[in-house]
């Protein structure tokens, strides 16, 4: 296997494991009230969205700052968000920013 093959294959299999990470915070956020979880609180300081969204045990609100509509532009004050990974928190309001939007796009429909 060349340099370039094996380079490829290791790309490979980090994204499959990357997805799967997405796909198992989604998953918690659902089990967690879906975008019902996500509450809004206004602006953050750059420009995008703030969210309170209450841990599973009901014992702590964390703040997630959201300014884009991507994976990589939410931030979460929870121990998981505070090294880098995407938490089901940050799952919960991306999850509420598509029903936003779907919601909005029924109502410009009708």
């Amino acid at each position: 296997m060349t340099d370039q093959e094996q380079a490829t294959a290791l790309v490979q299999r980090q994204a499959a494991r990357y997805r799967e990470q997405i796909e198992g915070r989604v998953r918690a956020a659902w089990a967690n009230g879906g975008p019902r979880a996500a509450k809004p609180r206004g602006r953050n300081d750059r420009g995008g969205y703030r969210y309170s969204v209450t841990s599973r045990d009901g014992s702590r609100v964390y703040t997630v700052n959201v300014d884009g509509f991507d994976v990589g532009n939410v931030a979460c004050d929870c121990p998981a968000g505070q090294h880098g990974t995407f938490c089901w928190h940050g799952a919960a309001v991306l999850l509420r920013l598509l029903a936003n939007r779907e919601a909005k796009r029924l109502r410009s429909a009708s």
